[in-house]
Parts: C-alpha cells; structure tokens; sequence
C-alpha cells in the first residue's frame, strides 16, 4: 500500500527545518566554528523483504554543527528529520492484522564533544536518539586517538552502545512488543603516514548484539503455503576487518583512496566490501570526486526462498540473503567564496562549500535505489 504524503505538508516540514536551522546558524556562529545544511532525497523501488510492494521515497534535511568552545574543547551537534512519503507495507498473513501508520517520521540528534589533551591524544564523547513510528534508539560513544612517532601514527579506540525499542505498528497486534535490543561495539585502528603523500590505516571492529532482531512487520512464507512470524536468533557476533589506502598524486592534483573490508559473523554471513574513491582538482575552487563500490554476501544459515514448517528460525529479510552489489557515485565540491564575493558584501561566505551528490546503488536481487544530496557549509 503507498502512502503519500501531501506536497504542502512536506514543503511546509522542510522550510521550517532550514529556517530554524538558519537562525541557529546566526546566533551560535563565532570564528572557527563550521556548520553544515545538507538535504538528501531517497528512491528506492520495493521494499527489501519482499519483491511485490512499491518502493519509498525520503525526504532527509539535516544541520550539523562544530563550536570551538576553548583552545581544547570542541562541541559538535548533529539534527535530522526524515519524511517518508510512500511506505512499503505488507498486511500480516497471520493475524491479518494492518499498519496503523500513515505516515512515516524519524527522527535523530545527538551531540558530543571533542577535548584535545597535550596536543597529542584526543578524547571523543557523547550521545544520540533515534526515533520512528516502531523503533527507537538510544546511544552513547567514547573513544581515544593517540598521535605518535612525530604523529606520524595514530591508535584509535573506540566504544559504543545502543540500546533500542522495537514496536509494532499493526492495528490489533497482540505480540509481545515493544522488543528490546542491545549492541556494544569495540574498534581498534591504527593510522599510518607512509610518505608526504600515503597514508594507510587498519581496524578491526566486533559487536555484541542480543535481543529481538527480526522486524516486527514481516511475515514468512512457509513451504506449504502457510505463513509465519519472522525469527532470528536473539544473539549475534559481528566481526569486521578494514584496510584503507590514500593516495596523494602531485602532478595531477588527484588522490586515490581504496577501501577493503571483510566481515563475518556467527550467522554465517561473509562478505567483501571493496571501494575506489578518485579525488581530481578542475580548477582551484573546483573538486570532482568519483566512487565506485562492489558487495558480495552469503546468506545467513537459516535463511530459505521457502522455510519449512517447524523450523526454528525463518525469514526472508533480504539483508540475510546472498547478495551482489554495485554503487556508482559522483560529488561535486565548490567552493563558493570568490563567487558569493561578486554578489554579497561582509565575507559572509568566507570559506563556504556548496557540494552535490549522486549516488546509484543495485542488487542482483532487483533491489535498486537513487540518493541524491545536496549540501551547504560555512566556516566561520
């Protein structure tokens, strides 16, 4: 079933989103303080669990904020909103029951901060809420970065944990919801300058998950043309391994930065996540970057195109499935100060960066979707 959203009401949610955003701009904005407007737009074209629904569009404003608040200490503020304007809903076949939501919303901010001590380690903290018709979630952070040999090599430490509330949002569920979920998350990296112009890093990141992990509005089909609820096991380990390369090219003003991950878990899922970023200057003010991005993933151990009756686990999230994936990007980087410079006076726009994004991103599934962003900076 699609669910539209009314045009006034959408334009109406997105202007007073960047008017607020605006009059924060004004009044927080001291010199070397940054913030940053962005607005994405969202289009996929079915939902990812099942293949007969139509896909949704979100409409996604989001401010970001860094204030220097002493020599030390640095504040950042993160706020979004999402509007979803078409909703992939599914009827539940079990208890026939049907979504009482019209219209989707999320929610999310957080803030944190940043204190450097000795020039040389740097201590990150802070916290988030995440909100939306069926689920919602709380988290917090903490890490470490310690510059050394002539901070020519950082470690980074980093912890975090969330902890979430699914709901339902079928009229007449009698389910046992809302369900709980909890994740803490453990990274160790390393950073490396290898010359004037290379820097390599790895990580290792593992996390702990126990609770509900389904989605409380999918429903299985089971071999003998029953159906039912969808169960994933209520815990899970999740391990990842990361490589990254960047590359500086002098003559061209380019650089290259390549990405290789390997993850596993205790689910069975394998996958190889290997990316290319090419950065090239077109003029001084003018940066292009390309990307390109490929996806291979086994299945988890207990997913089938037709479960059978009485099996433990069942599910047909697409996320579990084996899965093949393409992205292409392109992003263009502006910086707009000698331009704004002809039309406004006060350097208002001093340092200011206007960037465009698009991104195209497909399965072997059939599952396909656009992102476009387009984003405003200012460095004050």
């Amino acid at each position: 079933m699609q669910l539209n959203m009314p045009k006034k009401k959408l334009f109406f949610f997105l202007a007073v989103f960047f008017l607020l955003s605006l009059a924060i701009l004004k009044t927080w904005a001291v010199e070397e303080d940054k913030a940053t407007i962005k607005y994405s737009y969202y289009s996929d074209n079915r939902s990812i669990y099942f293949n007969n629904t139509d896909g949704i569009t979100v409409h996604s404003p989001t401010l970001l904020l860094t204030k220097r608040l002493s020599d030390n200490l640095t504040l950042h503020v993160k706020a979004s909103l999402d509007a979803i304007s078409a909703a992939s809903r599914r009827i539940d076949a079990v208890t026939t029951a049907s979504p009482n939501a019209e219209m989707e919303r999320r929610t999310e901010g957080n803030f944190g901060f940043s204190y450097l001590f000795k020039r040389l380690t740097t201590f990150d903290f802070g916290f988030g809420y995440s909100g939306e018709n069926d689920y919602n979630s709380k988290y917090g952070y903490l890490s470490a970065a310690q510059e050394m040999f002539n901070k020519n090599t950082t470690l980074n430490l980093v912890y975090a944990h969330n902890s979430d509330s699914i709901d339902t949002t079928k009229k007449g569920d009698t389910r046992g919801f809302p369900q709980d979920r909890k994740t803490d998350s453990y990274t160790i990296s390393f950073s490396q300058i290898l010359s004037r112009t290379t820097i390599a890093a790895v990580g290792y990141n593992y996390l702990d998950v126990r609770g509900y992990m389904g989605s409380s509005q999918n429903v299985v089909g089971l071999s003998d043309g029953t159906y039912a609820e969808e169960r994933h096991p209520r815990d899970r380990g999740r391990n990842a391994a990361i490589f990254r390369l960047n590359q500086y090219i002098v003559p061209t003003r380019s650089a290259v930065h390549l990405t290789y991950r390997y993850y596993f878990d205790d689910w069975d899922v394998r996958s190889h996540d290997m990316g290319v970023k090419l950065y090239q200057y077109l003029s001084d003010e003018l940066i292009l970057r390309l990307r390109y991005r490929y996806y291979d993933q086994s299945a988890a151990f207990f997913w089938y195109d037709s479960p059978m009756p009485g099996q433990q686990y069942t599910t047909w999230d697409g996320r579990m499935k084996n899965i093949q994936a393409n992205l292409f990007g392109v992003k263009f980087i502006y910086d707009i100060t000698d331009f704004a410079d002809e039309i406004f006076t006060g350097n208002i726009f001093k340092g200011a960066e206007v960037d465009f994004v698009w991104d195209r991103y497909y399965q072997n599934t059939g599952f396909n979707y656009n992102l476009y962003q387009a984003g405003l900076t200012f460095k004050f």
